[in-house]
């Protein structure tokens, strides 16, 4: 049980750290150092599709 236990939260931290890494790259791309609205652009990318940003276009 405590292995599984351990592998359970490997497995958690190994998302989160390709969801960082993710976010991380995403941001760069776009471009969103200094974006305000940076985290939501993000969610709705991520929740939405590309298609989200349409609403984001400068």
């Amino acid at each position: 049980m405590a292995e599984s236990s351990n592998e359970s939260e490997m497995d958690a931290l190994f998302v989160n750290d390709t969801i960082e890494s993710m976010t991380d790259e995403i941001v760069e791309i776009l471009d969103l150092d200094d974006s305000e609205s940076k985290g939501q652009i993000i969610n709705d990318l991520f929740e939405n599709g590309r298609q989200s940003l349409v609403k984001y276009e400068e």
